[in-house]
């Protein structure tokens, strides 16, 4: 018995590593799905929409060292408090976890590249950590990048970020992160549900810019198959969404959506507004099952620029 995780649409892991029989021998992993309604969990029952069981998303199998990285988190600032002109330099500014599960100190050094669209090395940053046996550690990364390409609505470039992992000059971990150099604010003195007409409106500046949103809200859901779409299905619904309908923002109601939804929509410049699995009558006893979702879900998508608010 590995474990067990409640609640669908975000990911979920198990270490098997103390399970497994190495040698010339089979092993065999079974996964039960209890899609059956409680009370006192999530998902709700007065909802306004169809709740499909099974297993949808992607599985793999990762084999990595006992010295490697958990997670990463890159994200975008400008230098100064003042205007953005085009061209001015911005700062990649990135959080790495790395974990050691061995037991004796280790020294290890964590290298950023990033890359543009062309394949170009466009800036580079290094850190450094000492990790006692058994501890987790953050590294920061503060990285100038000269004549940004800025992610937005209308020219969604991506770079791409590699971040490598090493100790004793032997490579130990690496990771790739897609992503686009942008940051939101707001401004204003009001928050008025209005057409933007008065100076002290408020506003919701994408890169400094002004920006005006125009939405829907989305379900993961489709015929036959339910909650089960393709890497197709989910670009094709990105594509209606902003060359049929006109539409700039979209917010996942009710719930975290596949990674692949969130891919097409970085490539083609939506907007998200990603909800996590909730609802205003959730029981007492199933908050922590949200908190826990909550974590999942922005863990998950954080890199992703099209993601701008969460709910």
């Amino acid at each position: 018995w590995l474990g067990c995780h409640e609640n669908a649409w975000v990911p979920f892991s198990f270490d098997i590593t103390d399970y497994i029989t190495f040698g010339d021998y089979d092993n065999v992993l079974a996964i039960e799905v209890d899609s059956q309604y409680y009370r006192d969990a999530l998902p709700p029952s007065n909802d306004d929409f169809h709740w499909m069981g099974g297993l949808h998303g992607d599985a793999r199998m990762e084999i990595i060292d006992s010295l490697s990285m958990d997670s990463v988190f890159y994200w975008t600032e400008k230098k100064g408090t003042g205007t953005y002109e085009e061209g001015d330099a911005v700062y990649l500014k990135g959080e790495i976890q790395v974990t050691n599960l061995y037991s004796a100190d280790y020294p290890v050094e964590i290298s950023t590249e990033l890359v543009d669209a062309e394949g170009k090395v466009a800036a580079t940053g290094k850190a450094q950590l000492t990790l006692a046996a058994g501890e987790t550690a953050t590294a920061e990364m503060n990285i100038r990048v000269k004549n940004p390409h800025l992610w937005n609505t209308e020219t969604p470039y991506l770079y791409e970020v590699h971040t490598e992992l090493s100790s004793g000059g032997v490579k130990l971990d690496s990771l790739e992160t897609r992503t686009g150099l942008r940051w939101i604010t707001s401004t204003g003195k009001t928050s008025k549900n209005t057409v933007l007409t008065a100076a002290d409106d408020q506003q919701i500046l994408l890169n400094d810019q002004p920006l005006t949103l125009y939405g829907i809200n989305k379900n993961q859901q489709f015929s036959y198959i339910g909650n089960s779409g393709t890497e197709k299905l989910y670009e094709k619904d990105a594509y209606t969404l902003k060359y049929d309908l006109g539409v700039n923002f979209v917010r996942t109601a009710h719930y975290s959506q596949d990674p692949d939804f969130f891919e097409a929509c970085d490539e083609i410049g939506i907007l998200v507004e990603e909800e996590a699995l909730a609802w205003n009558t959730m029981p007492e006893a199933a908050k922590p099952q949200f908190v826990d979702s909550i974590i999942s879900m922005v863990k998950r998508d954080r890199n992703h620029p099209c993601i701008i608010f969460w709910s």
